[in-house]
């Protein structure tokens, strides 16, 4: 189960991401889509890598934490956009002509 997500459906969901990232208009949207399918990426071959080599499999780990951390950040970043958009309406006042 854990090579079967690996594999096929994490790699799809970061690519769904990052495909929405292009119609979406959050700074940096783009940005951090593609640093989480880079990841993503990365921990595929870490996980296939990791049978062979002791040493992938510990950076397998390490990665998680990395694609975890990135993609909350990612993800809470147009929670955030959105609050610095509504802001107060800011008053205006006519001047005398």
């Amino acid at each position: 189960m854990h090579g079967i997500n690996g594999t096929f459906v994490v790699p799809g969901i970061a690519l769904l991401l990052l495909i929405v990232s292009f119609f979406t208009k959050v700074r940096g949207a783009i940005k951090w889509a593609l640093i989480v399918f880079a990841l993503v990426v990365v921990q595929g071959q870490l996980g296939f890598l990791g049978h062979d080599f002791p040493l992938g499999g510990a950076l397998h780990g390490l990665n998680a934490l990395a694609l975890f951390g990135v993609a909350l950040y990612a993800g809470r970043r147009p929670r955030a956009s959105a609050r610095r958009d509504v802001s107060a309406p800011e008053e205006h006042v006519a001047t005398p002509v």
